[in-house]
């Protein structure tokens, strides 16, 4: 619901502590799956939407999911490792045209 998320990489993972509240995915097959790829796939708002409706649906005092009720069973689209990267390469380029945006329309406003 917050969409706390980040993509996190090229750190010595032994050197840090992450909160309960926090979920940890890493690609163990780079040869099969781009990490960039997994990362947009999963924080898109098909899956933001799927994953609050599943922490909502869960009974407790808090909205929550786990990796073995909720992710371990997420089917992802997976084309070829070079589809991936091109798709990945098209979304990055969307991104930065609109954060460029933004930046233009913020000086525009002042």
């Amino acid at each position: 619901k917050n969409k706390r998320f980040a993509l996190v990489e090229k750190i010595d993972t032994k050197k840090y502590v992450v909160s309960t509240k926090l979920m940890v995915l890493r690609n163990n097959n780079h040869k099969l799956l781009d990490t960039k790829y997994l990362y947009l796939y999963l924080t898109s708002p098909t899956m933001i939407d799927y994953f609050q409706n599943e922490a909502e649906s869960r009974s407790g005092t808090f909205p929550q999911i786990t990796f073995k009720d909720n992710v371990a069973n997420v089917e992802i689209d997976l084309p070829s490792l070079k589809e991936q990267q091109h798709i990945v390469q098209k979304i990055n380029t969307i991104n930065e045209k609109i954060v460029l945006n933004n930046q233009i329309n913020d000086n525009l406003a002042v």
